[in-house]
């Protein structure tokens, strides 16, 4: 997967203690998950089994991050809302097998910040984790693409470069973007750059088409 954008190192040293909870129905999943991210050095408050169980760690636990398998059944997808409603800065990552293009889609509408395939190595995982943190989410363009088979980059996109997609969807020129998201011009400009080289674009309309397709703009 590609690199992300730098960041300081303060921020990281304060992400690696990130609170997390795992929900996965399989052990070989919870567990795995649960090791991977002991090494990576985060801290993982609570286990779910079930999704209620995971509600319930929600509530209880006020973690900063959800991984959640979602080869174990649509309830485990289902209840996102319920959990963003729960814990509204929650960030909720996804991890699909193979043939899960419409668990994709379904996972980033219902609430998903981030969707990772079963082949995501452990940097990749710790990367999610603390890109989830900082507002960011990772997105397998392979699953976009209609072939979850194929190695793809993955497609990132933070909060701020999501409301500047909406705006290029409402057809907004900059000076506009800038007035409705209270940024100057020249940041909103460095910002569409940034964007276009994401998503590996050269203009508006293509950025727009293709955040679309990718499920980071409704």
């Amino acid at each position: 997967m590609g690199s992300l954008a730098p960041v300081r190192r303060q921020e990281v040293r304060r992400e690696s203690s990130v609170r997390i909870v795992i929900g996965g129905r399989y052990p070989i999943f919870n567990v795995g998950l649960e090791q991977m991210l002991g090494h990576g050095g985060m801290i993982v408050a609570a286990v779910a089994t079930s999704p209620r169980d995971l509600l319930r760690f929600a509530r209880v636990k006020r973690p900063a991050v959800a991984i959640i398998d979602a080869q174990s059944g649509g309830d485990w997808i289902e209840i996102l809302p319920r959990l963003k409603a729960a814990c509204s800065r929650l960030a909720v990552i996804a991890v699909i097998g193979q043939g899960g293009v419409v668990l994709y889609s379904q996972a980033l509408r219902l609430g998903c910040s981030s969707v990772l395939p079963t082949r995501a190595t452990r940097d990749d995982l710790v990367r999610a984790v603390q890109s989830a943190v900082r507002g960011y989410g990772l997105v397998e363009t392979s699953y976009s693409q209609g072939s979850p088979g194929k190695r793809g980059c993955a497609g990132r996109s933070p909060v701020l470069e999501r409301d500047i997609l909406r705006c290029l969807a409402d057809g907004l020129s900059n000076q506009k973007i800038a007035s409705r998201l209270k940024y100057s011009g020249g940041p909103v400009k460095n910002y569409l750059r940034i964007i276009f080289e994401k998503l590996e674009v050269s203009d508006r309309t293509q950025a727009v088409v293709k955040a679309f397709r990718m499920g980071i703009i409704d």
